[in-house]
């Protein structure tokens, strides 16, 4: 996929051929396996604007349903002793559904450079912190040495392309 992604950019002239990362402009956006901000599973995903790729995305989860139910049936200490063995937790995430959009959003522009890409223009729907957060990674200097870009959709197109997307992800997914 990277490589589709860095032919597409030189065809356009937006990459040359040595560069050590990919600039790319990406649309953002959460949402959640239910409706609202009640859920306990969330996906951030990120698309490249000009191809449309799925460039990279994370779910998160604040619940665990194996975790809940050992905490019912056993005592503290036996429930401190199990978890320490407890390899497929499914929480992934300490926080509230609504902070989930901005924590995916962190964790995927954090790793960005790993995959030899950079984000610099971050698409979102107007309501979105998660621009901020990744603005504020780095002690406020962003994530990289050059700035992120805002724009905002007014249309909420990510929203459109990212549901379908967290729909066949999660479907791959056991919880």
């Amino acid at each position: 996929m990277i490589a589709a992604l860095k032919h597409a950019s030189s065809e356009r002239g937006t990459y040359k051929e040595g560069n050590e990362f990919l600039d790319l402009d990406v649309s953002f956006d959460g949402t959640w396996m239910t409706r609202g901000h009640k859920s306990h599973i969330g996906i951030g995903c990120v698309i490249e604007w000009n191809t449309g790729f799925v460039v990279d995305f994370e779910v998160l989860s604040n619940f665990c349903q194996s975790c809940f139910t050992k905490q019912r049936t056993l005592s503290p200490e036996e429930f401190a002793h199990w978890k320490v063995t407890h390899r497929n937790c499914k929480k992934n995430f300490d926080g509230k559904s609504g902070a989930m959009e901005k924590e995916a959003a962190t964790r995927i522009w954090s790793r960005s450079t790993q995959l030899g890409l950079r984000y610099v223009t971050f698409l979102s729907d107007g309501d979105s912190a998660a621009y901020k957060a990744v603005t504020e990674l780095n002690d406020g200097a962003g994530p990289y040495d050059v700035p992120v870009e805002k724009e905002e959709c007014i249309n909420h197109v990510s929203k459109i392309s990212c549901t379908p997307t967290f729909s066949f992800i999660i479907s791959f997914i056991s919880f």
